[in-house]
């Protein structure tokens, strides 16, 4: 069933912020690896479902871990 989900799953390119370490995507932060500033990279992630959280892969397809969503005040 995962596998069938991460087909569907929406990919875009992104460079993760020198400052922040974070993605943006839809006017929406996703906070990620520090060692990551300045990448580039791929996020994938379900644009049905809740947006919480995204998943986030080098160019060649290696997984580099996850992105979680900053929640203002």
């Amino acid at each position: 069933m995962d596998a069938a989900l991460a087909f569907f799953m929406k990919r875009i390119p992104r460079t993760v912020d020198r400052t922040f370490a974070d993605v943006r995507i839809d006017n929406r932060f996703y906070r990620v690896d520090p060692k990551l500033r300045g990448d580039k990279v791929e996020v994938r992630y379900d644009p049905y479902g809740d947006l919480k959280k995204v998943l986030i892969y080098s160019a060649n397809g290696e997984y580099l871990g996850s992105g979680n969503l900053y929640l203002f005040p």
